[in-house]
C-alpha cells in the first residue's frame, strides 16, 4: 500500500476507534490507457483527484452522545521528509475544505519525524499566499496547528496518533 494510502487509512481507523462516523469519498479513476494496438499501455488506470477532500467526519456531541457534532472535513497528506510543502494541497481541495462550513484541515504527517498535525484550512490557505514561503517546518506547524500525539498504547506496529487534538 502506498504512504500516503496507508496515512489516511490508519487516521480513519483511529477516527473510527475514537467513536467518529468516518466517510471515505471515493478516489475517482479515469478509464485504462490504451497503446495503438488496444493493450493496456503501461501503467495501467490513471487515478485523478476530484474530490475535494479525503474525509468526512462526524463525531458524537459531548454533552449529548447520541447526537453528533458538526462535522468535519479532513484531507490527509503524508511526507517522508520534515517539512510540509503546501502545494501538495491541490488547489481544488483548498477550495473544498474552504467552501465546507464547518470544520476543515489537513491532517499532516511527517514520517522523518514520527509527527502528525492537524492544520486547519485557513491556515494552508494564509500559508499558500505567503511570498517564498512553500513549505511548514516544524516550528511552524507547532505554531500553527494542532499536534496529534503519538499513540503509545497497545500492541500495534505501525505509528498510530490521537486523533482528539483534532476536535479541541
Amino acid at each position: 500500500m502506498k504512504p500516503g494510502k496507508d496515512f489516511e487509512d490508519r487516521i480513519r481507523k483511529r477516527l473510527e476507534r475514537a467513536g467518529c462516523h468516518v466517510v471515505k469519498l471515493p478516489d475517482a479513476s479515469a478509464p485504462f490507457i490504451r497503446d495503438e494496438d488496444g493493450k493496456t499501455a503501461k501503467g495501467g488506470a490513471r487515478f485523478t483527484s476530484k474530490n475535494p477532500y479525503d474525509l468526512l467526519v462526524l463525531r458524537p456531541a459531548r454533552d449529548a452522545p447520541q447526537s453528533l457534532s458538526a462535522p468535519y472535513a479532513m484531507e490527509c497528506k503524508t511526507t517522508a521528509g520534515k517539512t510540509f510543502t503546501v502545494a501538495t494541497v491541490k488547489p481544488h481541495q483548498l477550495a473544498g475544505l474552504l467552501a465546507f462550513p464547518w470544520c476543515a484541515g489537513v491532517v499532516v504527517e511527517l514520517r522523518g519525524l514520527s509527527r502528525c498535525f492537524f492544520v486547519r484550512a485557513e491556515v494552508v490557505a494564509q500559508w499558500a499566499e505567503i511570498a517564498g514561503k512553500k513549505s511548514m517546518n516544524l516550528d511552524d506547524l507547532n505554531g500553527n496547528a494542532t499536534q496529534l500525539p503519538v499513540n503509545t498504547t497497545g500492541r500495534e506496529s505501525r505509528t498510530y496518533y490521537d486523533v482528539a487534538g483534532i476536535f479541541a
